[in-house]
């Protein structure tokens, strides 16, 4: 699993006719709304993964590794909105909070035309250059955000039986990603044969099922190395590493940073090794 920070903006947008495949994850320091005009697309969002159609938007969380995958599916057009913090200013973090919980976002079909135009509104605001230009855009996505907020509606996602194993294997290396787990291992407790796991896995989540045992386990380091000031090695065995120098190796592979560097930028604070 290899990881970067992309570049922030406050909207893009693209219409393509072929297929979308993000080969590494990448985040962002800011939080993204991601809207699907026409198509469908996997969205892998953390240890999350989200089936997304024609009129979904997608949340994804501040510094949250996320990645696309439009399958079979020739053509995709969405538009992406960027925003941070300032946004909540005033009294916004419960839709925040809401939309961090359950990211995959459909509005009452009667609201999708009012919620296309704000978008609409964003992207001209955007590429023109006005006075104010920077107010209106706030105003819009303040004013999007409380829409969809209060046109939700909630939907279960409908899996196969193969989808549905694949999850549960997914849930299960989130759980235990410390431990020594692979695909054999895996295979065995969910009585499905390795090649088929291997298969079905890579299939359904758009990566290799010990690409995944990487991507999770780096992900938690990342969390402990903002948020503790536990040793490199501590965090490397609490993470699946039985070797503190391959995990350095493999954590600088996926971010670009080594461990030690990477808590230097993201929580100066804390005691460095």
């Amino acid at each position: 699993m290899e990881s970067y920070i992309a570049e922030n903006f406050v909207f893009s947008y693209t219409n393509v006719k072929h297929k979308i495949f993000m080969q590494n994850f990448h985040y962002h320091n800011s939080y993204e709304l991601y809207f699907l005009v026409e198509g469908t697309i996997k969205y892998i969002i953390g240890d999350e993964v989200y089936h997304v159609r024609k009129g979904n938007f997608v949340f994804v969380p501040k510094g949250v590794p996320h990645k696309t995958d439009s399958g079979s599916c020739q053509r995709n057009e969405r538009m992406l909105v960027c925003f941070d913090e300032s946004i909540f200013d005033d009294g916004l973090t419960d839709i925040l909070n809401e939309f961090t919980k359950d990211k995959l976002i459909s509005v009452e079909p009667s609201k999708i035309g009012l919620v296309a135009d704000i978008l609409q509104k964003i992207k001209l605001e955007y590429e023109k250059d006005s006075s104010y230009k920077d107010v209106m855009i706030k105003a819009y996505i303040k004013e999007l955000l409380i829409l969809m907020s209060r046109h939700r509606v909630l939907e279960k996602q409908t899996l196969g039986v193969m989808e549905k194993t694949v999850y549960a294997v997914s849930e299960y290396i989130s759980e235990h990603f410390s431990e020594d787990i692979g695909l054999n291992m895996l295979s065995r407790m969910f009585a499905i044969s390795s090649g088929q796991l291997s298969r079905k896995f890579k299939d359904v989540m758009g990566i290799g099922l010990n690409e995944y045992i990487r991507y999770i386990r780096i992900l938690n380091a990342e969390k402990l190395l903002k948020s503790t000031d536990l040793p490199i090695t501590d965090i490397s065995q609490q993470c699946g590493f039985n070797d503190s120098n391959y995990f350095s190796t493999v954590f600088k592979k996926a971010t670009g940073l080594t461990p030690i560097h990477y808590r230097k930028i993201s929580c100066p604070a804390v005691k460095n090794d």
